[in-house]
């Protein structure tokens, strides 16, 4: 079967918008948009079945493209709108509308790098299934891959930023059933070391043991076994510099609550959680969080690294 008679079955399902037509065909072709394979395949066919017509007076594969075809329409001698496609119900009409939102929700946010996901609704892969079914999937690329692509490229092209597939700064995953996004923003990630210059405080947050941290009379309702740990007197300087929602800690290794670290220090990685900033003054940092625990916990040598320094931190 070729091209057009697998065009011309999918067309029997109803009409059906310029790029979910010519996605069918993605692996075909390089260099064009799905929107412009539809748009050539929709033409081809308004062309034979506009021969027909005038040899034969069947005017069925015209009458059949017409609902999504204004050529198809113009040889008919009828005027009206596109119809809506039955595959992905005109959620490229939406790309700008995605987009925009997008641009907006990213203002303010420090990043160099994002990237496009879509979560698709039942309805919308119920539809693909179907379509796959009648055209096989041998040239097809799948509906929230373009989307990612589209929208993808019409914000990369308003904030002048890169999409990076493999560690976004920022991922944006549109919600088509819902009808709404989210952020995701990676974590910013520090090495360094400290010293713990008095006992009793324990490396990392500790729920009480009583109420397992909803907090009780116990821990006088902090939720907390210790009142402070390591993590804690770096957490606050962190998420101030970054504006993070939250920190989490990473050392490597651990020490009794009553022993001391002291010579050069212990090895840490502190995870600044969905941070709005992604730079800072690591020496003023470090001078913040020193100022902040002093006669407590000092640090030092602090310097960005990636999330895979955690495992090599871990298995050290």
């Amino acid at each position: 079967m070729d091209v057009l008679d697998i065009s011309k079955k999918i067309l029997h399902e109803g009409p059906i918008c310029d790029n979910c037509l010519g996605r069918q065909f993605a692996k075909l072709s390089t260099g064009l948009s799905n929107r412009e394979r539809g748009q050539s395949l929709k033409l081809a066919l308004v062309l034979e079945g506009d021969r027909i017509y005038k040899a034969e007076k069947d005017d069925s594969l015209l009458k059949e493209l017409a609902p999504c075809s204004a050529f198809a329409r113009k040889a008919l001698g009828t005027e009206s709108e596109d119809e809506q496609c039955w595959v992905c119900l005109d959620q490229f009409k939406k790309l700008d509308e995605w987009a925009d939102e997008a641009v907006k929700a990213l203002e303010g946010l420090e990043y160099s790098t994002f990237l496009v996901g879509t979560k698709v609704s039942g309805l919308l892969s119920e539809n693909e299934e179907m379509l796959w079914a009648e055209a096989g999937t041998a040239y097809a690329e799948q509906l929230k891959t373009e989307l990612n692509r589209e929208v993808g490229k019409r914000i990369a092209e308003k904030v002048q930023k890169d999409v990076d597939f493999e560690n976004p700064d920022i991922t944006i995953t549109l919600d088509l059933a819902k009808n709404k996004f989210d952020l995701q923003l990676r974590s910013v990630y520090i090495l360094g070391r400290y010293r713990k210059l008095i006992r009793g405080i324990p490396q990392t947050r500790w729920p009480c043991r009583k109420c397992k941290g909803k907090g009780c009379e116990r821990c006088n309702f902090t939720g907390k076994q210790y009142q402070e740990s390591v993590d804690e007197l770096i957490k606050g300087p962190v998420i101030e510099a970054f504006q993070a929602i939250d920190t989490a800690f990473h050392g490597s290794g651990r020490e009794d609550i009553d022993a001391l670290m002291m010579g050069s220090g212990r090895p840490f990685v502190v995870e600044a959680k969905s941070p709005v900033k992604r730079s800072t003054d690591l020496e003023k940092l470090m001078q913040n969080i020193n100022e902040k625990a002093a006669g407590k916990v000092e640090v030092r040598e602090l310097s960005f690294v990636g999330k895979d320094m955690i495992e090599t931190l871990k298995s050290s």
